[in-house]
């Protein structure tokens, strides 16, 4: 259960949580580690953990005809959290592109 100080996200992730979960999870924790977030960052959060949730659940049933758009805005929203002008942590940047451009390239099926 989070607490009011506690931005979504940030809790411990459920032992049920996919591999996506768990790294959105362990990349709004980055953010926050690194003072991005704020409590206007509440609803992207929110957001973000509950659209891994959804592609997860997706890929376990089958539907993936949406996966590939869902990805997508999953990746503008971690990208919408960090500041415009975050010239000290380029790597992190650098790494979030590069995740970015190979889910915008790729045909993500169901696990199997």
């Amino acid at each position: 259960m989070t607490t009011p100080e506690m931005l979504p996200g940030l809790e411990p992730a459920p032992a049920s949580a996919s591999a996506l979960e768990r790294a959105v999870r362990q990349t709004i924790a980055a953010l926050e580690e690194r003072g991005y977030l704020s409590d206007t960052s509440a609803a992207r959060c929110a957001l973000a953990v509950e659209l891994a949730q959804i592609i997860s659940d997706k890929r376990r049933s089958g539907r993936t005809s949406t996966v590939g758009h869902d990805a997508r805005v999953l990746v503008e929203l971690l990208d919408d959290l960090m500041p415009e002008d975050t010239g000290v942590d380029e790597a992190l940047a650098a790494a979030m592109k590069s995740w970015s451009d190979a889910i915008a390239g790729s045909e993500i099926g169901p696990t199997p």
